[in-house]
């Protein structure tokens, strides 16, 4: 082989391909679609849940102006079963508003897991069972507030108007804690489902690529 020859060859072998052919370009993969599931719920769920409780700590002023009307009104316009409803249960107002401050404080906590599951931030997981565990404890804490206060509204009346109210005095506490009952499960749906999504095996494999 000459030295012409030589120099043309390794010029072609070190030349790219001019050949057509498919390239397939490599892209880095994307987070799962629960990432963002997960996230934008825990926000919404999050700000929904801190408006809701807007009532329940306003309940001290709710039943300060109540009471308040209550004794501008003239005793022969005035039930007494009304009116001994509302003292049995403004025993409780102050209670209900704390632990719904408390549970407005917890509900931030869960628009902050929700922008850092979008964030993929490492921290997200572990605060999301955290909120989950207080938010369990809270939500148990203000249905046997609330159904106390049913109970005790509903046995005030009875005892200020026996003939109206007094047929419906064995069912007072089915009535009260299967009210209440039925809420407490509903909102025990979200952090019970983020306790056991975020202690799988495979999502924990995968947050803890995180940073």
């Amino acid at each position: 082989m000459t030295e012409p020859e030589a120099d043309s060859q390794s010029e072609f072998q070190g030349s790219p391909p001019t050949a057509p052919g498919r390239m397939v370009a490599r892209v880095a993969p994307g987070p799962p679609a629960w990432v963002a599931v997960l996230g934008v719920l825990s926000i919404v769920f999050g700000v929904l849940g801190a408006l809701s409780k807007c009532w329940g700590i306003a309940t001290p002023l709710f039943f300060g102006i109540m009471e308040r009307f209550f004794a501008s009104l003239p005793n022969e316009e005035m039930p007494e079963a009304v009116g001994q409803s509302f003292s049995m249960m403004g025993a409780y107002a102050w209670p209900i508003a704390g632990v719904s401050l408390l549970k407005t404080i917890v509900a931030g906590l869960l628009v902050a897991v929700g922008i850092g599951l979008l964030k993929q931030r490492a921290w997200a997981p572990a605060w999301a069972i955290r909120y989950a565990v207080l938010d369990m404890v809270l939500t148990l804490g203000e249905g046997a507030l609330g159904a106390l206060a049913q109970v005790a509204q509903m046995e005030a009346m009875q005892a200020a108007d026996p003939t109206a109210f007094g047929p419906i005095g064995g069912w007072t506490t089915l009535i009260a804690y299967g009210s209440v009952g039925l809420g407490v499960l509903m909102s025990l749906v979200w952090p019970v489902f983020l306790i056991v999504w975020f202690t799988r095996r495979r999502v924990r494999e995968h947050v803890s690529t995180w940073t």
